[in-house]
C-alpha cells in the first residue's frame, strides 16, 4: 500500500524500500505520461513543503496520487501474470479488487476483475473466475472498454475462451 512506501520497510532493501517502489513508481509514470512529466513533477513539488506534495500529482496527471498508486499496484499484478508468477499477482489482486468496488473508477474495476478472473483461472479456479469475467466484460461492454479486451485477447485469450464456453455474451467477448 501507498502508506507503506513513506515507512515500515526497514527489512529490505536495507530500509531503501521506499527508494525501490518510488523508482518504479516513477517510471509508470513516465512511461504513461511521457518523460517529461518527471520534470515537471519536480518542478511543481519543489515549491511545496515536505510531506505536502500529493497534490501536485492531481494538478499534474488529472488524478489523486492514491488513484495513481493504485493503478500501478494493478500494473504490477498485470506484470506478475505476464512473467507467469500468477500465485503473486492473484495475492497483489484479491485487496485491489476489494478497493475497486468501493471506488468509483469502473475502468480500474474491470481491469483488477478481468486480471483476477485471469489469475484464478491460471490457479485452476475456473469456477471462482466466472464472476468476476463476467463483471468485467460487462463493464467492457457498458462503459466501451473495447480496447483493453482487444490488448488482453492478444496477450492472453484464455480468460476470454472460458467466457465464451462458459455463455458469456458472445458480442461482448468477439470484441
Amino acid at each position: 500500500p501507498l502508506d507503506r512506501v513513506n515507512g515500515g520497510l526497514t527489512d529490505w532493501p536495507s530500509g531503501l524500500g521506499a527508494y525501490a517502489y518510488g523508482l518504479d513508481f516513477h517510471q509508470y509514470l513516465a512511461d504513461r505520461f511521457g518523460p517529461a512529466s518527471l520534470g515537471r513533477l519536480s518542478d511543481v513539488t519543489s515549491r511545496r513543503l515536505p510531506y505536502l506534495a500529493s497534490g501536485a500529482f492531481k494538478q499534474l496527471f488529472n488524478a489523486p496520487l492514491g488513484t495513481l498508486w493504485k493503478e500501478f499496484q494493478a500494473t504490477l499484478a498485470w506484470c506478475e501474470l505476464r512473467a507467469g508468477r500468477v500465485r503473486v499477482a492473484y495475492e497483489a489482486l484479491v485487496p485491489l479488487v476489494v478497493r475497486a468496488d468501493a471506488g468509483e473508477d469502473e475502468y480500474q474495476r474491470m481491469r483488477v476483475h478481468y486480471w483476477l478472473a485471469e489469475a484464478l483461472l491460471g490457479l485452476g479456479e475456473a469456477e471462482a473466475a466466472i464472476e468476476h469475467l463476467r463483471l468485467s466484460l460487462a463493464l467492457v461492454n457498458e462503459r466501451g472498454y473495447l480496447h483493453f479486451l482487444r490488448v488482453q485477447a492478444r496477450e492472453e485469450p484464455t480468460p476470454l475462451l472460458h467466457a465464451l464456453a462458459g455463455g458469456t455474451e458472445v458480442g461482448i467477448a468477439a470484441a
